[in-house]
Order: C-alpha cells, then sequence, then structure tokens
C-alpha cells in the first residue's frame, strides 16, 4: 500500500522517546509498504540527517520553531487552537501535503501525533491512522495541578481546550492508536470508538519480542529511569522517586542502585540525587556523535 507519513519532528537521531517510537514505526511499515514521509524540522538538517533522508529516497521537510511563548499562546486564541495545535501550525505544511496527495496518491494517511491531525486533506477518503504519543489533555491537566497563579490558569485554560480539540480529532481516523492501556481508556472517555482504538506499545526494537523475560529474582537490586530528562513529566517522575521512593528503597535495600540515564538533565535535578549514578547524553552536535558521563554516585541517605 501507498502511505504517506506525517511526523511532528524529525525521527532521526532517535534521541528522544518520541523519535525512537516514530523511527521504529517507519521502518517497520517500509518493510511491507511503499512509504513517503513528510515532516516538520525545528532547524537546519545536518549532514548525518541528510544522508538518513537520503536512504529513503528523499523526506519532504518543512522548518517550523514556534516557541512556547506569550505570543504563541495569543496566535493560539486568535486562530481558535489549542497551543500545541498552533505551535505546530505552518501554511507551507499543508502546501505540501496537498502536493504530495496529488503526486503521490496514498491509499493511507499514517498521523504520527496530534499536532499533525490538523494537516488531513477533508477530501482524503483512504484509510486514516492516528498515532496518540499520549492523551495530550492530561499533559496539560496534570501540569495545572501543580502551577500556581496565571500559570495554574493558563494550564487548566490549555487542558480544556485541548481535550475538546482532542475529542474532535478522534473522530475523524478510521483506527487511534494509544501507547498503554491507561492512554486507551482516556481516548474512550473522550468519546472514540471502542472498535477504532488499538495500542501500540512503545517497542523501539522488535527483537525485544523475542528476548525471553527476566525472572525477578534472578536479577540485580538496580533501578533504571531512563527518559528524556528535560520534558517535565519526566522531571517530575524522577524528582518523585529521588525524593521520596527510593530512599525507602535504600533503608530496606541498602544495597540497592538506582542509575539515571538520558539527556538533557538540569545540574538542579543532579544535585538533588543521592545514591545515584548518572548516565547523561550530550545534545547531538556536529557528526552526531554523542557522548556519555557518568559521574560517581554520591554518598546513600543517612
Amino acid at each position: 500500500m501507498r502511505i504517506l507519513f506525517l511526523a511532528f519532528q524529525f525521527p532521526y537521531p532517535p534521541v528522544n522517546g518520541a523519535s525512537i517510537k516514530t523511527l521504529s514505526l517507519i521502518d517497520y511499515l517500509r518493510r511491507s509498504h511503499e512509504v513517503r514521509v513528510v515532516s516538520l524540522r525545528r532547524g537546519a538538517l545536518l549532514p548525518a540527517q541528510e544522508a538518513w533522508a537520503g536512504s529513503l529516497g528523499g523526506i519532504r521537510t518543512v522548518a517550523l520553531d514556534k516557541p512556547r511563548n506569550t505570543w504563541s499562546l495569543l496566535s493560539s486564541y486568535a486562530a481558535r487552537v489549542p497551543l500545541r495545535i498552533e505551535r505546530n501550525r505552518s501554511g507551507e505544511m499543508a502546501r505540501v501535503v496537498n502536493a504530495e496527495m496529488s503526486s503521490f496518491l496514498p491509499e493511507v494517511l499514517f498521523v504520527d501525533g496530534l499536532s499533525m491531525a490538523q494537516y488531513v486533506p477533508p477530501g482524503f477518503h483512504g484509510l486514516r491512522f492516528l498515532h496518540e504519543h499520549n492523551a495530550e489533555y492530561v499533559i496539560w491537566q496534570r501540569q495545572s495541578e501543580i502551577e500556581t497563579g496565571p500559570r495554574r490558569w493558563v494550564a487548566s485554560r490549555e487542558a480544556a481546550r485541548l481535550r475538546r480539540y482532542e475529542a474532535s480529532a478522534l473522530h475523524r481516523f478510521d483506527v487511534v492508536f494509544a501507547v498503554s492501556e491507561d492512554d486507551r481508556l482516556t481516548l474512550l472517555d473522550l468519546g472514540a470508538g471502542p472498535d477504532r482504538v488499538r495500542i501500540l506499545p512503545n517497542l523501539p526494537d522488535r527483537a525485544l519480542l523475542d528476548t525471553p523475560a527476566h525472572v525477578f529474582e534472578d536479577t540485580e537490586s538496580v533501578v533504571l529511569y531512563f527518559g528524556t530528562l528535560s520534558w517535565q513529566p519526566n522531571i517530575e517522575g524522577l524528582e518523585r522517586i529521588l525524593t521520596s521512593v527510593f530512599p525507602e528503597v535504600r533503608r530496606r535495600v541498602p544495597e540497592a542502585r538506582l542509575v539515571v540515564a538520558g539527556v538533557g538533565a538540569s545540574p538542579l535535578l543532579r544535585v538533588r540525587s543521592f545514591g545515584v549514578e548518572w548516565m547523561i547524553q550530550s545534545r547531538c552536535t556536529g557528526s552526531l556523535v554523542c557522548s556519555s558521563t557518568r559521574p560517581a554516585a554520591a554518598a546513600a541517605p543517612a
């Protein structure tokens, strides 16, 4: 089948959870189908990225980098769309998608992320798939619960706006993929038809499906926290582990280790660690070769 794949970020190199998932989806679909990719990008492509795009026969990209600031928020109200949608809104992207529709004649539109749903042409009569990396409005809803003052009001308003937009978008797709059972139930609560919502778990390497499950009793006393450490939900989760969960674990299992791996951790976050091993990847530049650091573990809590 001919599949037009719409990506909200350039998926190579896979340096965060979203790009890892997107790249694995593209690789999987290309095994059995003819796939063309149209992607937003936040800056100029590096040579390694251009080489990867060339290996796929070329990827159409559109530069777009709207910051999350007051101006973008006001623009979103003027456009009557949530902030997340406004920050990914581009007239050039709409033109590129329409051009691909005319030249490629896809039978399937695979929309990778809610922010790309706005680019589905209303006259398209083929299959429409939406891959939800998250139940998006829930992220803003949770953010509103930890904010104070005007920021709490803004986050609460964005959660409500995004909830309405997300509920409306779900009905425009034949299949909606959620990443977990919790997200599936959330999307059903928004009104998605039960027969349309499927779970597509985050599995970057299909070979993992053939790996025998670990026997818990045979494993070491090590907890691995792996993720993009500049993303607010991940920061909040890690802070809770550092301040509440892991100290209790160490009290009961003194030899326990916590290994935190990822990219983008702030110095403040790392200062709060105790008995923690850090494996922090630097942001990729130039040749896309990244380095990792592993500072010595701090002293265990008293």
